[in-house]
């Protein structure tokens, strides 16, 4: 990706920058394809392990973990950026039939793994959302 909407890089982490930003391009390690409408996709994650303040962090673990709360139908955990830490543990989580999305919802969870797994695991952000997409689009996408 590239645009004016992209960092700089990150504060005073020269080695860090170096691994994400290329020529002027930021490498986010997400494996995207475009349509024939320029619409992105994204498909996978090329790389699978999070790292909180250099601590690995693996999104299966934690996916099931959430998946035994009994509100949870499925759910995906990304890393996100942050310059303090290197990267967080994000959580998109889909809700059974019946269950709210709301700022108690989300204590729920982070109270649920926060019982199971060491802090630098636990989910920083948690969003809900309709769907967590499992397999490419229908749609053809040319090579981009």
């Amino acid at each position: 990706m590239r645009g004016p909407q992209f960092m700089l890089g990150y504060w005073k982490e020269p080695r860090a920058t170096a691994s994400v930003l290329h020529d002027g391009w930021y490498w986010s390690g997400d494996v995207v394809c475009r349509d024939e409408n320029n619409f992105f996709y994204v498909l996978d994650r090329s790389k699978e392990m999070i790292k909180y303040k250099g601590f690995p962090v693996a999104p299966a673990e934690v996916e099931a973990v959430l998946m035994e709360h009994p509100a949870v139908r499925d759910c995906g955990v990304v890393a996100r950026p942050n310059l303090e830490a290197g990267e967080i543990p994000c959580a998109f989580v889909v809700l059974r039939e019946g269950q709210t999305s709301d700022d108690a919802m989300k204590h729920s969870l982070c109270r649920f793994v926060a019982d199971r797994l060491s802090y630098y695991k636990q989910p920083r952000e948690v969003h809900f959302v309709q769907a967590v997409p499992r397999t490419r689009p229908e749609r053809s996408c040319a090579e981009s």
